[in-house]
């Protein structure tokens, strides 16, 4: 009968095995010469995994698969994603040895920040306390024309602003 067939429950499922130097039979390796070379070039041009193993025509399972089994791959890809940060570092010293002044300054401004770095500033008029002004909705005429504006002394830092209450009244936007 074609498309019909009985179901042995004593039958054993046997998954492919894969095929290696000590075992000729199953199914060949996907990770051949041919892919960890290229996947090996996409690392050195400072590609993503995703990038490449999509170069490298493989599946993501077999990438990191491979990778588990395969520490020392691990860490040659390490070394390929450092090539492209030593290349620009060079060009960045060969301009520097050129004599490009601005390629000189930026390098100073980034290695050698408390003397170099370019530095600004958040302060008031002759280094006093910025002033802000802040407009709030007036909820209790449930009209949004109706603003209040008040002008405190701020304090910014990194993370947050801190707005202090200087006891100046707040003034009406009617006039």
């Amino acid at each position: 009968m074609c498309g019909s067939f009985k179901l042995n429950k004593k039958v054993k499922i046997v998954y492919p095995q894969r095929m290696t130097e000590t075992n000729p039979v199953g199914r060949p390796t996907v990770m051949t010469p041919e892919v960890i070379a290229k996947l090996e070039i996409a690392f050195l041009n400072g590609a993503t995994d995703k990038e490449a193993i999509f170069l490298g025509g493989i599946s993501k399972d077999a990438f990191y698969d491979y990778c588990k089994l395969n520490p020392e791959f691990t860490e040659r890809i390490d070394q390929l994603r450092d090539v492209p940060k030593y290349t620009a570092r060079m060009n960045i010293v060969r301009a520097i040895e050129k004599g490009d002044k601005a390629m000189s300054q930026w390098y100073l401004e980034r290695k050698v920040k408390d003397e170099f770095a370019q530095r600004s500033e958040h302060t008031g008029k002759n280094g006093e306390s910025l002033t802000l002004q802040v407009i709030s909705y007036n909820d209790s005429h449930n009209d949004p024309t109706q603003l209040q504006a008040e002008t405190v002394p701020a304090r910014i830092t990194e993370s947050t602003t801190e707005v202090q209450d200087s006891g100046v009244p707040q003034t009406s936007g009617q006039e």
